[in-house]
């Protein structure tokens, strides 16, 4: 039994062109492993770059937002000072008629 098995004889050419082959496959699989490495490499910094822009959309976005709720409270307030004037102005027409129609009416009396 310390001789080797006859019956694992092989073609050493045929056992060449085997571990050929095997390496030839383990060589285009590291390769397509690498190009999809390059692949995902690629996505990520694309999808970065969108995140980013995303943000910075975010940003400006909240920035317009803050901008149209401070210019809608200075036009509430504005209409608010109008209207006050207006009604201070509607006061002071009223008590010129009051005034007027009883000095009228006073002139009448006599």
């Amino acid at each position: 039994m310390g001789k080797h098995d006859s019956s694992l004889k092989y073609n050493q050419a045929e056992f060449t062109a085997f571990l050929d082959k095997i390496i030839m496959q383990v060589e285009q699989l590291m390769l397509e492993l690498k190009n999809k490495d390059k692949e995902i490499e690629i996505k990520t910094q694309e999808i970065n770059k969108r995140d980013k822009q995303i943000h910075e959309l975010e940003v400006r976005l909240a920035r317009i937002l803050e901008s149209v709720e401070n210019d809608n409270l200075q036009i509430k307030e504005e209409a608010k000072m109008e209207a006050e004037t207006i009604l201070e102005e509607a006061r002071r027409n009223a008590d010129f008629i009051i005034n007027e129609a009883l000095i009228q009416a006073s002139q009448k009396i006599e």
